[in-house]
């Protein structure tokens, strides 16, 4: 059977109350490690509780415990700021979950996630020891400033209007919808890539 608990850091913690955990684990058997799992969502959207049951199902069962965090979500957050954060959840998860930190730790993601947990694994501010990653369909290149150096491709359509990408909550947002942000920084940019192909080929 598995066990849900819901945990949220206090404002001692992290100056605001924002950031919460799921903690997933065997209410019949010993636990054999803890997974902290970093959600997907190009980084603009998503939750901790979008890990599939099946996932859960079987790594629970199997005798894991599993740590769903979420973390800030641009634009209203940059990268860094998610990166910290992150790695903070990861060097609190044993305090969190009250288990012993002598349990074998893992850290998995899937997609943006997938990349932020090979960030915070090569990061100097990460003070635990992790005993292997999980990267589901993540980012693989970390150092080639991707994320932070405007595409040339991109830069050759049209700007997308200040209106649209104005942020009217400045504070972090550490859930989202894909609904809130996609239709900006994602399907504007694929309809003109459409749009110039359609002239291109005439």
């Amino acid at each position: 059977m598995i066990l849900t608990k819901s945990i949220a850091l206090s404002k001692e913690d992290l100056n605001n109350s924002s950031r919460r955990f799921t903690l997933y684990f065997p209410s019949d058997s010993e636990i054999r490690a803890l997974i902290v799992y970093i959600h997907g969502g190009g980084l603009l959207c998503g939750h901790a509780q979008d890990l599939p049951a099946l996932h859960r199902e079987q790594l629970v069962g199997k005798g894991y415990a599993i740590l769903a965090i979420d973390y800030p979500l641009a634009p209203q957050a940059k990268i860094n700021t998610i990166l910290d954060d992150v790695i903070d959840s990861i060097n609190k998860c044993f305090e969190v979950t009250d288990f012993s930190s002598e349990l074998p730790l893992f850290v998995w993601g899937r997609s943006a996630g997938a990349y932020l947990t090979l960030l915070a694994s090569a990061s100097k501010k990460l003070h635990i020891k992790l005993n292997g990653i999980i990267s589901y369909y993540g980012y693989g290149f970390l150092c080639d400033r991707w994320y932070d150096t405007p595409s040339t491709y991109y830069a050759e359509l049209p700007a997308v209007d200040e209106a649209s990408t104005k942020i009217h909550d400045t504070d972090n947002v550490y859930r989202g919808s894909i609904d809130t942000y996609y239709s900006t920084y994602i399907c504007k940019a694929d309809r003109q890539v459409e749009r110039l192909d359609i002239r291109r080929t005439r």
